[in-house]
């Protein structure tokens, strides 16, 4: 603040203490909320007036859970809960339908219907959007998981967890994600005030034309990377992050490929049902940095 002298200490953790695919976000305050119009703030964003809050650091994934990802994990479980946490949307929810199939012992097949057009895809073969000018050829593998629920989610953190592949694993906390995005200033987006078309996967990017509506692959948007380097905090998918408000919220921040870019801002926050799926919301993971506790 003007006139003011702050004295930071920040931690540097090792290389080594960093989990592979991490970005360290170190300790220090920033703005959390939204604190322009009101009527905004409280009846679309539903999130609280602006105000400072001073976090310890952490690490955040740069992206977004993948389907590739998703797959490991289902392929460590027993049957029974393998069938419970496989993605499934039914046709007709917000963004659409999704199913991942086990077609054959840990092969697996994803039927996909954003929009208009329907794909049935086997790992290992491309998803071709026939009316996209751009990024055409996706790896769908490589797309944020969706069709999950925020159960699904905690589950997933949990295994990576006690499995040890990343130690001390957790879903993020709306905080942690919003300073992610923003940084330490009151930015709209994670790259300034504007978000045009090309800078993230919205609704607008592909001109709103339903047979080229649906994901990209993680990191396909450079232009609107975080002030930390965080890929795909707006637009793609929505993500679940554990609520800063109330033990009983499942949130979902940043919007996605089906909404428009006032969704996106990384003050908005989605509430839902701890059992809610849709194709077009997934999960980033934290863990905390332990000498920073």
């Amino acid at each position: 603040a003007r006139g003011e002298q702050l004295r930071i200490d920040v931690p540097i953790p090792s290389r080594s203490e960093i989990p592979p695919g991490f970005v360290y976000i170190p300790k220090g305050r920033f703005l959390f909320g939204y604190g322009q119009d009101e009527t905004l703030r409280k009846v679309f964003f539903a999130t609280a007036p602006m105000h400072q809050v001073t976090l310890s650091g952490y690490f955040i994934a740069q992206h977004e859970t993948t389907f590739g990802d998703w797959i490991e994990y289902l392929n460590a479980l027993p049957a029974k809960e393998r069938k419970q946490r496989t993605p499934n949307v039914a046709r007709g929810a917000a963004g659409g339908g999704l199913e991942l199939r086990e077609y054959s012992p840990r092969h697996w097949i994803y039927s996909f219907q954003p929009q208009s057009e329907k794909f049935s895809l086997k790992e290992g073969e491309s998803l071709t959007f026939s009316t996209r000018e751009r990024r055409k050829m996706q790896n769908w593998l490589k797309f944020p998981v969706g069709g999950i629920s925020y159960e699904d989610a905690l589950a997933y953190v949990q295994w990576l967890s006690s499995s040890q592949k990343v130690p001390g694993a957790r879903l993020c906390t709306e905080q942690e994600w919003e300073h992610a995005a923003k940084g330490a200033d009151e930015r709209e987006y994670p790259h300034g005030d504007e978000l045009n078309a090309e800078d993230a996967n919205i609704d607008e990017t592909y001109h709103k034309v339903p047979s080229s509506a649906g994901p990209d692959e993680v990191g396909s948007h450079f232009s609107s990377h975080s002030p930390f380097g965080i890929a795909d905090l707006v637009g793609n998918h929505w993500e679940f992050t554990s609520s800063s408000f109330s033990t009983d919220e499942a949130v979902a921040r940043g919007g996605s490929y089906f909404f428009e870019l006032v969704t996106a801002r990384s003050s908005n926050r989605g509430i839902v049902e701890p059992s809610f799926r849709s194709n077009d919301v997934s999960l980033r993971v934290c863990t905390s940095l332990v000498s920073s506790r």
